[in-house]
């Protein structure tokens, strides 16, 4: 299959609630392990990718490979580590080549053709990071620039 027509969906759904943060904690690097969901990618249709994580820590590293792109005007290789599981290989990673990039989890469900156009998956990363701070903020009654900088993030 061609990389230009393959498509890509990100879907989440929160499984913890606003009261599972207490009030002084809505400040608290901590809880981004308390912001968790059921995250799934979808690839033509067919999941790829379901597991519950932490949508905060997620978030937060979604937010920093954004920043990163933005101040060096070039795609780098994006890794989400979870400060929950001692993995060596990263969850959830894009690895650009050429005009394209290979979207990888160590968790598949199973084994789909994941090559897409570049330009298309960095714009699909870019609309998940933008409604997923939205829907956090909104659910958890939380403000993320409390947590961008201060939750403690995997280096690679």
């Amino acid at each position: 299959m061609d990389s230009l027509s393959n498509q890509v969906e990100f879907d989440y759904m929160f499984t913890s609630d606003e009261k599972d943060i207490p009030k002084n904690m809505k400040k608290d690097p901590s809880t981004a392990l308390r912001v968790e969901g059921e995250f799934k990618i979808v690839i033509n249709g067919e999941v790829y990718f379901e597991e519950n994580i932490a949508l905060l820590e997620f978030y937060a590293s979604l937010h920093d490979w954004i920043k990163k792109i933005k101040k060096k005007n070039k795609v780098t290789e994006y890794r989400y580590y979870t400060m929950e599981y001692e993995e060596d290989d990263p969850i959830i990673s894009v690895i650009p080549f050429d005009n394209k990039a290979r979207l990888t989890t160590i968790w598949e469900t199973q084994q789909l053709y994941n090559v897409f156009d570049l330009n298309y998956i960095i714009e699909q990363m870019k609309v998940l990071h933008e409604n997923l701070g939205r829907d956090i903020e909104q659910h958890y009654k939380i403000s993320l620039k409390n947590f961008i900088g201060n939750i403690p993030l995997r280096k690679y």
